[in-house]
């Protein structure tokens, strides 16, 4: 044997106890629901909590859109937001962006650096992500 102490073993399944995730409060606690399914209320009050005067993406409905037809919309979003759930992926739609260049505000528009980008998505990708992010 060399004089190098050696290592403890673990069964091959398991780390460590020192790798091993510690679980939280928040993980333990009966609240904890993150496995549950997004609730049409909970979708309805992202469309309602959404601006009205943001630009609207490529498929050029806008939130104003989505505010007035909410009842009608609702139940397709439910669907897609399902369909997401389920199948693991996006739609292609909802990687689509406009990508539109503006002006600073003072600056000489002959130069590329005094332009910013925006890039507006389609509203229905922006109340998933809206969706998810109070969800967590």
């Amino acid at each position: 044997m060399s004089g190098t102490p050696s290592k403890p073993q673990c069964p091959p399944d398991t780390a460590p106890p020192s790798i091993l995730p510690r679980r939280s409060a928040l993980h333990s606690s009966p609240d904890f629901k993150l496995n549950r399914t997004i609730s049409s209320s909970e979708r309805e009050d992202t469309i309602k909590s959404t601006p009205i005067k943001k630009s609207p993406g490529p498929d050029r409905f806008s939130s104003k859109f989505y505010k007035t037809f909410k009842e009608e919309l609702i139940p397709i979003l439910l669907k897609v937001f399902h369909e997401i759930e389920e199948e693991g992926t996006l739609p292609n739609s909802f990687y689509e962006a406009s990508v539109t260049l503006i002006p600073k505000s003072d600056k000489d528009t002959s130069r590329k650096e005094t332009f910013r980008p925006v890039s507006p998505m389609n509203i229905n990708a922006k109340i998933l992500k809206k969706t998810l992010a109070n969800f967590i």
